[in-house]
């Protein structure tokens, strides 16, 4: 994935500035109308661009089996070519984070906790480990600071029921979390700026 960044920052580097124009037109017109703060998608804006890159390919590979994933995005990026996908994530991650939203201040504290500390009682390690200490995202594991709360409880869900192929982890460790720590988790992470 590294080398796959590496030779998108090249290739921008020494093309013009039209390609650059050109995924902001295409992002605009074909992603923002969903992926905006209010729509009810998940926001995309600062999302690591690894994370994206691979999660844009999980759907064209068939590999995310949500009613969104096939219904929606499937059928969108089946003849978006490579450079245009490294081009929309290194996109995204350019864009300003969405503001953080309010939550129950008890929530938060339990969420807080359950992504600091994780739930050892239940086998489920802190989410920290891959999301970094603010839920910026690192590497190929998403942003989840100011994600939209119901997104990160219909992802979680998703995990837990085993509608995305190939994250396993994920689906253990969703698997052991109740419908209230994931509500909190999520309450936790959409307070984040």
């Amino acid at each position: 994935m590294k080398t796959m960044a590496l030779i998108l920052g090249l290739v921008l580097s020494v093309s013009s500035i039209s390609f650059a124009d050109d995924i902001a037109d295409f992002a605009n017109k074909n992603c923002v109308k969903c992926h905006d703060e209010s729509s009810g998608f998940p926001n995309l804006s600062a999302q690591t661009p690894d994370y994206l890159f691979r999660s844009l390919k999980d759907y064209q590979g068939g590999l995310r089996h949500s009613d969104n994933a096939t219904t929606l995005m499937y059928k969108r990026v089946q003849a978006i070519d490579d450079l245009t996908l490294l081009g929309l994530a290194n996109y995204f991650n350019q864009q300003p984070a969405a503001a953080p939203t309010d939550g129950d201040p008890a929530l938060i504290v339990t969420g807080k906790d359950i992504y600091e500390n994780g739930v050892p009682a239940q086998a489920v390690v802190a989410c920290i480990i891959c999301h970094g200490d603010k839920a910026e995202g690192l590497g190929t594991s998403p942003r989840l600071a100011s994600q939209l709360h119901d997104f990160v409880v219909e992802q979680l869900q998703n995990y837990k029921n085993g509608l995305v192929d190939n994250q396993k982890r994920m689906s253990t460790y969703s698997s052991q979390l109740s419908d209230e720590q994931m509500d909190a988790v999520a309450t936790y992470l959409q307070s984040l700026p």
